[in-house]
């Protein structure tokens, strides 16, 4: 069998997929179990609930010019993070990232705001 039958065949010989490779499958949703359920007779809350960022803790425990120590990599998530917390706080700070700083860890830095420039 030459190119050109495998090209026009490429249904039944695999030509359409690099190296004969399955196609992918989605995994099959876990069914929930009743037995784990429970009844509870809890309030519905007045207020909306608020999305809980990971690194709250941490960053309100930093001071204005104070920064996050991190790897290099993570240094986009972690701003990221902190500009939706300091939205979310409404804080008058700005964030500012150095991907590797001297010892060649990343840094996120907290910043005060200073009049002039637009927060994030």
């Amino acid at each position: 069998m030459n190119i050109a039958q495998t090209i026009r065949n490429a249904g039944s010989h695999g030509a359409h997929r690099p190296f004969h490779k399955a196609h992918m499958t989605k995994q099959p949703v876990k069914p929930t179990d009743p037995d784990t359920l429970q009844i509870c007779s809890d309030p519905m809350p007045k207020h909306r609930a608020s999305a809980v960022n990971k690194y709250e803790k941490t960053f309100a425990a930093m001071k204005m010019g104070q920064s996050v120590k991190c790897k290099p990599n993570e240094t986009g998530r972690i701003s990221g993070a902190m500009r939706n917390y300091i939205k979310a706080k409404k804080l008058n700070a700005i964030c500012k990232t150095m991907k590797t700083y001297d010892d060649g860890m990343g840094r996120v830095w907290m910043l005060e705001n200073v009049a002039g420039k637009k927060a994030p």
